[in-house]
């Protein structure tokens, strides 16, 4: 990765990370990145966006997506360092960034150009005809890393887009956390750089739970105060007559 740009960086943990093919990862816009992150942010504003998450470390984007070989829709993540280079990238770019603009601005020639430049820097080689460094490798890391760290094959091929039953399918679409949840307990295996065991990563849905919780702790801590101030106030006016 050190000899890659950030827009190259950007794209490899993004894919390795994410199992997407490499049409789903050309296709991606700057709206798709502010809604998969949207429970981190709350904003529409992509410049907001970046302010709010360029110093969080523990961003799960979840990816509503359409698979372009199968044209049907589906969930996935990707991690958090992808998700840092992402926006390191963003925030490096020379250019207006809308909803509707690419967020890897490559083309396609142009991407399989740096995929070979990469791949021959490395002296990777050949395997038959094909470069060893390209994207369905990144693809096939994440399905094999996932499994090798015990997820089962249901949910690696729906986080792929390939969700082979329809009660598997509909189980990840009625509750789209549960995708995240599962991804979120495996991604270490996906993690390049990044130490994520040092790190509590947690999904929204339970920060929110976990503050929620804290708010009651807190009011429950504050009433006890005042049945003390009042109990102790009491026992003195018993204690006076």
């Amino acid at each position: 990765l050190k000899i890659s740009t950030p827009l190259m960086r950007s794209i490899i943990l993004f894919m390795s990370s994410s199992g997407c093919a490499r049409m789903e990862t050309l296709n991606l816009t700057i709206g798709d990145f502010v809604k998969a992150t949207e429970d981190y942010h709350r904003s529409n504003d992509i410049y907001e966006v970046l302010r709010r998450l360029k110093n969080n470390q523990t961003v799960v984007p979840l990816f509503y997506l359409r698979r372009q070989k199968t044209n049907k829709y589906y969930y996935t993540c990707c991690s958090p360092e992808a998700t840092t280079e992402i926006i390191n990238y963003l925030l490096s770019e020379q250019r207006y960034l809308q909803p509707d603009s690419p967020l890897f601005k490559i083309n396609d020639q142009e991407f399989l150009k740096r995929f070979r430049s990469i791949n021959n820097q490395l002296g990777l080689g050949k395997v038959g005809h094909n470069i060893r460094f390209r994207s369905h490798m990144l693809r096939k890391f994440h399905a094999s890393q996932l499994r090798e760290s015990g997820l089962d094959m249901d949910t690696i091929d729906a986080l792929q887009g390939r969700a082979k039953t329809e009660v598997r399918q509909s189980y990840f679409f009625d509750n789209p956390e549960n995708i995240r949840e599962s991804y979120i307990g495996h991604m270490d295996c996906l993690t390049i750089n990044l130490d994520v065991n040092s790190i509590d990563i947690k999904s929204p849905e339970y920060v929110k739970l976990e503050n929620e919780n804290k708010s009651y702790q807190s009011q429950m801590d504050e009433l006890n105060g005042k049945l003390n101030f009042i109990m102790q106030h009491i026992d003195e006016d018993i204690g006076l007559s």
